[in-house]
């Protein structure tokens, strides 16, 4: 009987915590907003991408960028060249 009891608890627990976790996420931003600067509350925001990720998805286009720079100036230096060739037989 005890063991029944302990499991209508946990889902009853369950149930008040499910119900409640819009209002406390929202309590939980306020806090945030209150401690910290206007523009740094969405910092204490822990959801989407964090800064690690960013910082690493930077160091992966950069080197890209490094290893192919020849390539890349080649294809921008094309497309520059049918850019103004083409400017200039509209112009004439």
């Amino acid at each position: 009987m005890a063991a029944r009891e302990e499991v209508i608890k946990v889902t009853k627990i369950k149930e008040t915590t499910a119900e409640t976790g819009k209002e406390s996420k929202l309590a939980e931003a306020s806090s945030a907003e209150k401690t910290l600067p206007r523009g740094l509350a969405c910092l204490a925001d822990e959801s989407g991408i964090g800064v690690v990720e960013i910082i690493l998805i930077l160091v992966i286009l950069i080197g890209l960028v490094v290893i192919f720079k020849s390539q890349i100036t080649a294809i921008v230096e094309t497309i520059f060249e049918a850019i103004t060739s083409g400017v200039s037989e509209v112009v004439e």
